[in-house]
């Protein structure tokens, strides 16, 4: 598994948990996942591969 996949899994987790939490009532928690959730994201378009673009015909 690359990083980039590790990432956007950690993501998704994250923004289970999140809802989860918010859910539960437990606001800083929630708030605390919900960085976690954003820095996974952010990571994971950091570690991917760069992406080839074509051009238009």
């Amino acid at each position: 598994m690359s990083p980039a996949d590790t990432a956007a899994y950690v993501e998704q987790v994250a923004a289970g948990l999140q809802a989860l939490a918010a859910r539960s009532q437990l606001g800083f928690l929630a708030y605390l996942i919900d960085m976690v959730r954003e820095e996974a994201a952010a990571e994971a378009l950091r570690s991917a591969p760069p992406r080839k673009f074509e051009r238009a015909r």
